[in-house]
């Protein structure tokens, strides 16, 4: 049992070393991660009657990688989804709950948010789930290696794990930058657009609707 193998060696006496890579701790087999998905299911059945929504991934309760203008792109979803989708603000990294997580992600038509370790909840999500990130950058400047074990994630558990290109992305130990009304235009246009392809977005006032001066393009994990 590879499980069992890790824990017996992560319980070794220190200064004992790994015989191999960690590679299968990172990137678990996806029949365990949706084995796990079902039991998650099973332990907090979601509730059938509760209407979709949009789910802001929020770190303000976390000290580092928090979106700035955090409050302005809520208003942005809001007025984009008015009528169609509540959309509703999710903080949780700090406090774990996976009750819940499972109650508030398992309802999530569309995820939006910023890099960070409390996409793990994406394990809620019903397959199918557009989940669109913030990217963050490594102390070089490369995009985070994190990001390759939520796109494993989401392979596993079809999801639709969707990356927007940032020019700058924030380095993972700072916060994103206040982003203007350009950039919280294109945000909300592309979460728009990722749940309703075939139709225009309405107005956005008061952030405008002139054409996005900001490159915001979603790659699709697959």
């Amino acid at each position: 049992n590879w499980i069992a193998e890790l824990a017996s060696k992560a319980a070794a006496p220190y200064g004992r070393r790994y015989k191999e890579s960690l590679f299968r701790l990172h990137f678990v087999p996806p029949g365990i991660l949706r084995t796990q998905a079902a039991f998650l299911r099973r332990a907090f059945p979601p509730d059938r009657d509760a209407k979709p929504t949009v789910l802001w991934y929020s770190r303000r309760d976390c000290d580092k990688r928090h979106v700035k203008s955090e409050d302005e792109v809520i208003d942005a979803l809001r007025t984009r989804f008015k009528g169609r989708l509540d959309v509703v603000s999710w903080a949780g990294g700090a406090t774990p709950d996976a009750k819940r997580a499972a109650a508030a992600w398992s309802r999530a038509a569309l995820v939006v948010g910023p890099h960070g370790a409390g996409l793990a909840n994406m394990v809620h999500c019903a397959p199918g789930t557009v989940v669109l990130v913030l990217p963050a950058g490594d102390a070089a400047g490369a995009p985070s290696a994190s990001d390759e074990v939520f796109a494993h994630l989401a392979v596993a558990l079809g999801l639709d794990l969707r990356f927007f290109r940032m020019a700058e992305p924030p380095l993972m130990f700072h916060n994103y930058s206040k982003f203007d009304q350009s950039a919280v235009r294109a945000v909300a246009n592309e979460a728009w657009g990722a749940l309703f392809p075939d139709e225009p977005p309405p107005p956005l006032s008061p952030y405008g609707d002139e054409d996005d001066d900001v490159e915001v393009v979603s790659e699709v994990v697959a």
